[in-house]
């Protein structure tokens, strides 16, 4: 998945059973709660989500949840900026007003 800088980008993963102990990694790397910049993983009852609250260019990699011996992978590029463009010849909308998910593969657990 590829984004403009300054989105909200969601991962998500879907378990069977609520409440079960995920990790999640950026680049091989687990990811720590980072709350200056808002993010940190939780948990709504089977799904497991990651939020990017403001994309940079640096959250570009490959993004990982691993339960138990199973894993589910996804590619994340952060790109450029957000642009407005022309609507029509009199009006604007700006093209950085939404969000992006990723649904990575549910598990049947």
């Amino acid at each position: 998945m590829t984004v403009p800088t300054d989105q909200v980008v969601i991962l998500e993963c879907e378990l069977s059973k609520p409440n079960q102990k995920v990790k999640w990694f950026k680049d091989g790397k687990e990811i720590k709660p980072d709350r200056k910049r808002g993010i940190e993983p939780k948990v709504e009852g089977k799904k497991h989500i990651l939020k990017i609250p403001t994309a940079v260019t640096e959250d570009t990699a490959e993004y990982t949840v691993k339960f138990k011996e199973l894993e589910t992978k996804g590619k994340l590029t952060v790109k450029g900026l957000c642009h407005y463009t022309a609507a029509s010849s009199s009006s604007f909308h700006q093209g950085c007003k939404s969000s992006y998910k990723m649904g990575l593969i549910s598990h049947n657990l």
